[in-house]
Order: C-alpha cells, then sequence, then structure tokens
C-alpha cells in the first residue's frame, strides 16, 4: 500500500513528488556534503534533538487563522546513511493537529549552514477550513539553518502535506516556518539552572 502510494506521489509531478525525488537523491548520491572539510565538522550532528517551530499552514490558501506551532524529538542518526528518525505534534489556531513520523538528513553545507531533508507520515486532523480530504498524509520537507558552536540551531522550512492522491480529495497544503532546534543535553542543562 505505502509503496503504491510512494509510486503515485512520484509519478503525479506533483510538488510532494518532486520533494521525495530530490530527498532521495540526496541521501543516495551526496553524502559528501556531510564531510568533514569545514569549521564546525567538530560539531555533532549524532546527538538528540528538540525542536520547536511556528509559522503558517496553508500559505497557498489564505486561511484566517494561519498560525501553527510543532514541537519535535529527533533521535540521534540510525544507519549507516545517518538516517534521522523523529516523532513530531504539530497544531493550528483553528484546531487542525498533525501527529507524525519522519525520517531526515542532515547535510553540512559550509561551516555552520546545515541543509535537512524530510520526508515522513502521519494523521492529519481536519478542521471546516483546512480539511486535506483524509486522516494519513504525507509530509515531505526542506530546512536551512544555521548552527552555533555549542550546537543550536536557527532555521527556516517549508513542508508540503499530501494524501498522494488516496483519496478523491488531494488539496494538499504547504507550511512555512521557522525553527529553534537544541540538543537534548543542552536544554536539560538549561532547565537544571
Amino acid at each position: 500500500m505505502f509503496v503504491a502510494s510512494g509510486y503515485r506521489i512520484l509519478t503525479g509531478a506533483r510538488p510532494a513528488g518532486l520533494l521525495l525525488a530530490f530527498i532521495l537523491s540526496l541521501t543516495a548520491t551526496v553524502p559528501a556534503l556531510a564531510g568533514s572539510g569545514s569549521a564546525h565538522s567538530g560539531q555533532s550532528l549524532d546527538v538528540p534533538l528538540i525542536q520547536f517551530n511556528v509559522g503558517q499552514v496553508g500559505i497557498d490558501k489564505h486561511l484566517e487563522e494561519p498560525w501553527r506551532y510543532e514541537l519535535q524529538y529527533r533521535f540521534a542518526p540510525r544507519t549507516p546513511y545517518r538516517l534521522v528518525p523523529s516523532l513530531s505534534i504539530a497544531w493550528a489556531n483553528n484546531d487542525a493537529n498533525y501527529l507524525a513520523a519522519e525520517l531526515r538528513r542532515d547535510f553540512r553545507l559550509n561551516g555552520p549552514w546545515l541543509l535537512t531533508p524530510s520526508f515522513g507520515v502521519g494523521r492529519f486532523n481536519n478542521r471546516l477550513n483546512l480539511d486535506l480530504g483524509k486522516a494519513l498524509e504525507f509530509r515531505s520537507g526542506l530546512e536551512l539553518s544555521y548552527q552555533s558552536d555549542a550546537g543550536y540551531r536557527l532555521g527556516a522550512a517549508i513542508f508540503h502535506l499530501s494524501n498522494g492522491s488516496l483519496s478523491d480529495k488531494n488539496p494538499g497544503t504547504e507550511t512555512l516556518v521557522v525553527t529553534f532546534t537544541s540538543p537534548v543535553s543542552l536544554l536539560g542543562r538549561l532547565f537544571r539552572r
């Protein structure tokens, strides 16, 4: 079922399919982007992270209450491909919410800059002014962030939500957010003070 829906996403020439193809090609062919020659290569990418992001959902739909917020836990990278599993909950001012599990990968671009593509699946709670057609929704995204010497990250991300044409109704939507990410250990130290 997921293979068939992934095929539909890729062959539908939709933004989600194009972004998924981009993510897969990056993961498969550009591991050198995470290389070790930069000034910040000593800053570990191997630690669990907590991210909070805020932005607007439905930037393509001109919603009345577009603000949305998300809390995300990113595990330490797994597998030889350095994939990062994550769990998140996002909620919007109009009471729509989204629970998701995703995979992502950090690529170090130049010095402190990171590019992080992601793809996941989750349960979307539709609302009257934001109905995506089905509870099961796929999310693809791309994040650009700046990592400080201490390990904190500040960035921006764009996501596309779509049910991959599993439903007759598949309007999809785009989300644009600013992100703040902290290693779990540093966040813990902050609260112990």
